[in-house]
């Protein structure tokens, strides 16, 4: 996974509201996924897919969800794993990879195991 994915993610401090389309009065709306720009291991392709487990809007930052994408790289995806993670906003944050033939994209995560860190709880 190359630097340039967890740049693409904004590191803004404020209070935003996150929510599933179809929600009135968002400022995000989920899911939304950034792609790896640079694939370092054709052609698997890194992505990074932010989703909420709450039915209604969440308050959250997206400094949490970037810290979140730097924890689940330096724990899971150095291991050869893919990763989520939980920040206190319900926000759920996913990184895996994708492999990416002519006509097709197919769900690695990774060598089938994923592994879960849950930033609520600590």
């Amino acid at each position: 996974m190359s630097q340039a994915l967890i740049d693409a993610i904004p590191t803004d401090y404020t209070l935003q509201r996150f929510a599933r389309l179809g929600v009135r009065a968002v400022d995000v709306v989920l899911p939304r996924t950034y792609y790896d720009p640079w694939a370092e291991r054709p052609p698997y392709r890194f992505y990074v897919k932010i989703d909420t487990v709450a039915y209604t809007p969440v308050t959250g930052r997206w400094f949490d969800i970037w810290a979140a994408t730097v924890a689940i790289n330096a724990l899971c995806v150095r291991n050869g794993r893919a990763g989520r993670a939980r920040t206190e906003a319900s926000l759920v944050v996913r990184l895996d990879r994708k492999y990416e033939s002519p006509g097709e994209v197919v769900s690695e995560g990774f060598n089938g195991s994923s592994s879960i860190i849950d930033a609520a709880s600590s």
